[in-house]
């Protein structure tokens, strides 16, 4: 695996960036499904905080929503792509068509989510969201070395979420994956520091109450999601 570079904080051989050290790890993001012929909501959604990484685009920044698709207040599509999950390949096909934008969904392993981050900017996309391989927050940080061969990755985001929160926004697309008339959109709300302290504490209550909660069924607010259909 080569994403040995994640950090909370930015190493100290690093040169300081103030942009960088004033970045709010946290963000809101509301997953919803939506129908594209009507725009009307599906009652299926989430609301999880994802991490921001410390690289590219800074969706947690004063107009970040006039300066990036992702950051867009209209939401941008999740798509994924089955023959390439990791994202550490070039894409087949463009996901520039979208608007305002598209994010890829993409796996955490096999390449560095810079890397991730580089192909879905190649191939058109807002941004990606990496689905951890476990339940601890991460913030993912990058070798200077390895940004300055990145080029210029200021208008696109790379988002992480836990591997639970990761895995019930999966399922949400696999189910729209076979309609064309629904999509899932992901809309990003940049959190105050009570809403991130409030957060905090409910999360440490949820997983007290929660201990012996089935790991193997997905959950959207607290309710299971099991043999979930749309109603095509």
């Amino acid at each position: 695996m080569k994403d040995a570079a994640l950090l909370a904080t930015i190493r100290a051989s690093s040169p300081p960036d103030d942009r960088i050290l004033s970045r709010t790890p946290d963000i809101a993001a509301d997953f919803r499904i939506v129908n594209s012929d009507t725009l009307t909501d599906h009652p299926l959604r989430i609301t999880v905080t994802a991490q921001t990484a410390l690289f590219g685009g800074d969706p947690g920044a004063p107009r970040a929503h006039e300066l990036l698709r992702a950051a867009s207040p209209d939401g941008v599509t999740v798509v994924h792509d089955k023959n390439n999950v990791y994202g550490c390949e070039d894409y087949t096909h463009s996901f520039g068509n979208y608007t305002p934008g598209a994010v890829v969904l993409a796996r955490r392993g096999e390449c560095t989510f810079l890397d991730k981050l580089r192909h879905a900017r190649v191939a058109g996309a807002a941004g990606v969201v990496v689905i951890s391989s476990e339940d601890d927050r991460i913030q993912p940080s990058a070798e200077p070395e390895d940004l300055a061969l990145a080029g210029a990755i200021d208008d696109v985001v790379a988002l992480s979420l836990t591997q639970s929160e990761g895995a019930t926004v999966s399922k949400m697309v696999e189910l729209v994956d076979s309609d064309g008339t629904w999509r899932v959109i992901m809309t990003l709300r940049p959190q105050r520091q009570e809403e991130i302290e409030v957060k905090l504490e409910g999360e440490s209550r949820s997983e007290r109450k929660g201990a012996s909660r089935d790991a193997g069924v997905l959950h959207i607010n607290g309710h299971p999601l099991v043999n979930t259909r749309l109603g095509f």
